[in-house]
C-alpha cells in the first residue's frame, strides 16, 4: 500500500476510535444522570417517610410503662376537652368548691368518711366504672387501711378529710393545721400519694380553714352541691344533676341504694363521672 493511502488509512481509524470513544463516555454519563435521578426519588421517598413524626408517649411520674397510642390520644382529647381549671390558692387561701362551672356532660363524686366497709361496695364502684375521690378521715379507717387500696387499683383517689372528723369552724389555726396536715402525711405513708384536696367534716369551715388547708398543700377546700343520702338524691339547687356538680356520699350501710340513686340521677341528666383531680 503507498504510504500515503496508509496514512490516510491510519487517521480515519483514529478518527472512528476517538468518535467511539466520546459516543461511550456520553452514554456513560447519560447512565450516571439516570441513576442519579433514580436516586434522588428514592431518598426523598424515604426522608418523606422518616420524617413523620411520632407519637409522643405521655408516661407518669409514678408509672413508667408507655401507653398505647389510643390512650395518649383520648388523654389529649380529653385536656382539650376540658373548659375550666381549678383555681390556685390566693393569698394564702385554698379555693372552696362546691360545683365546676363546665358545659362538659360531667359529674364529679366524693365518697365520705369510711366507717362502713363492704366488699360489695368496691364491686358496685368498679361494675360502673365509677373513679371517685375518697375522702376519707383517719378516725373511720384506722382498723382497716389496706382496705382501700382496691379502690385506688381501681381508678379512684384517696383525699384528706381529718383526723378525728371534728367540725372546723371557729378552731384555731393550730388545731385546724394539725387535723389537716397529719392526715395528709398518715396518707402519704400509707398509699404512697399526698391528698391534694380537704373536705371538711360536715361542710364546716371558715377562713382559717382555707389558709391551714392552703398550708398543708391543698390545693383546694372541696364541699359538694348535691348528695346522695337515704337511697334518694338530694340538690341544692334544682330538681337534677347538671354538668361540673360535686356529689357527697358517704360509706355507710346504705351504700347500694344510695349509689343507685347517684347511678340514675347521673344517667338521667345525660352525664358521666370524671375525677375531680383531673381538672386541676
Amino acid at each position: 500500500m503507498p504510504k500515503q493511502k496508509q496514512a490516510k488509512a491510519i487517521k480515519n481509524i483514529r478518527s472512528h476510535s476517538h468518535r467511539d470513544h466520546v459516543l461511550v463516555l456520553m452514554l456513560c454519563a447519560i447512565v450516571l444522570a439516570i441513576l442519579s435521578t433514580v436516586l434522588y426519588f428514592h431518598e426523598t421517598k424515604t426522608k418523606k417517610v422518616d420524617s413523620t413524626p411520632a407519637v409522643t408517649v405521655i408516661k407518669k411520674q409514678d408509672d413508667q410503662v408507655p401507653k398505647t397510642k389510643k390512650k395518649v390520644r383520648f388523654e389529649i382529647r380529653q385536656k382539650i376537652l376540658r373548659d375550666y381549671t381549678i383555681p390556685p390558692v390566693i393569698n394564702g387561701l385554698a379555693p372552696v368548691l362546691s360545683s365546676i362551672p363546665t358545659k362538659r356532660p360531667v359529674v364529679f363524686l366524693g365518697i365520705d368518711d369510711g366507717a362502713n366497709k363492704q366488699p360489695f361496695e368496691l364491686e358496685m364502684v368498679k361494675a360502673n366504672n365509677i373513679k371517685a375521690s375518697l375522702y376519707l378521715a383517719n378516725r373511720f379507717i384506722s382498723n382497716d387501711y389496706d382496705y382501700f387500696k382496691d379502690y385506688i387499683t381501681a381508678g379512684s383517689l384517696i383525699e384528706d378529710h381529718s383526723m378525728t372528723h371534728t367540725l372546723l369552724a371557729g378552731k384555731s389555726y393550730g388545731f385546724q393545721k394539725q387535723e389537716i396536715c397529719d392526715t395528709a402525711e398518715l396518707f402519704l405513708s400509707k398509699y404512697g400519694r399526698r391528698p391534694i384536696f380537704f373536705r371538711p367534716p360536715g361542710g364546716s369551715y371558715d377562713v382559717t380553714t382555707q389558709r391551714a388547708a392552703a398550708d398543708c398543700g391543698m390545693k383546694a377546700v372541696v364541699l359538694w352541691i348535691a348528695k346522695a343520702n337515704g337511697g334518694s338524691m338530694q340538690y341544692q339547687i334544682g330538681n337534677k344533676l347538671r354538668p361540673g356538680d360535686i356529689v357527697l356520699m358517704h360509706f355507710r350501710p346504705e351504700f347500694k341504694a344510695d349509689m343507685q340513686a347517684f347511678l340514675n340521677a347521673q344517667n338521667a341528666a345525660g352525664l358521666h363521672t370524671e375525677l375531680l383531680e383531673d381538672w386541676l
